[in-house]
């Protein structure tokens, strides 16, 4: 489902990837060291689970991928999460999605709406499935840069299709670059109702919505 390429600046996106689904997790950095084995773990969590707890999910993970690593080398870093006090002009929703083909080509155009703003993105590629889909999630993007602050940086990271039973998730995650070097990996995902293109902008918007709106740490609005 997810591949571990080991870049070579150190980050595993695919392990980021798995560790994202552990309960409370908002957002973690896996950094490898010269011979490819895990140095360290970042992570940054929702209070509540204990770290020790967390930090043993995250061990897990990594026991699953082959992967062995110190406890003690899996940095918890805990931050209140105020959902009571968010109102609903900081949710970002899909106002609406187009998207046009042409001689194997892709356009896509989306709009987005927070309170009384919103805000335009495109994106275009080919027209391929694995293609397509993250270019839902990157128009997205586009149009995200009007409403969040501009020393942060989104990238589409991944975006990928899963199939429990008898329904199908898009799950995008997202690269998160900010002030002071800081650098995570957020994910969001939804339920196909019968539109993948959709499917992936929204669970685009839900890992904005879930782990950086609502995140004070992460934006400091």
């Amino acid at each position: 489902m997810v591949s571990d390429n080991h870049p070579q600046n150190g980050l595993s996106p695919g392990l980021e990837s798995m560790i994202l689904h552990v309960k409370d997790v908002l957002s973690c950095r896996v950094v490898r060291d010269e011979q490819g084995q895990v140095d360290k773990a970042y992570v940054l969590a929702r209070v509540g689970r204990g770290p020790g707890a967390i930090a043993h999910d995250v061990e897990t993970v990594l026991l699953g991928y082959g992967l062995k690593i110190d406890r003690s080398k899996i940095s918890v870093a805990q931050v209140r999460h105020h959902a009571e006090d968010i109102t609903a002009p900081r949710q970002i929703k899909l106002a609406s999605l187009r998207y046009n083909y042409s001689g194997g080509r892709i356009e896509v155009e989306v709009q987005l709406r927070m309170g009384d703003e919103t805000s335009m993105g495109k994106a275009s590629g080919s027209a391929t499935e694995d293609v397509r889909l993250s270019l839902s999630a990157e128009a997205i993007v586009d149009a995200l840069r009007a409403f969040l602050p501009g020393d942060l940086m989104l990238s589409v990271d991944e975006v990928f299709c899963v199939n429990p039973k008898t329904k199908s998730i898009i799950v995008v995650t997202l690269s998160v670059l900010g002030p002071e070097n800081y650098e995570a990996y957020i994910s969001g995902s939804y339920v196909v109702k019968g539109d993948e293109m959709e499917a992936a902008a929204k669970a685009t918007l839900d890992a904005v919505n879930t782990k950086l709106i609502e995140d004070d740490f992460v934006l400091n609005w």
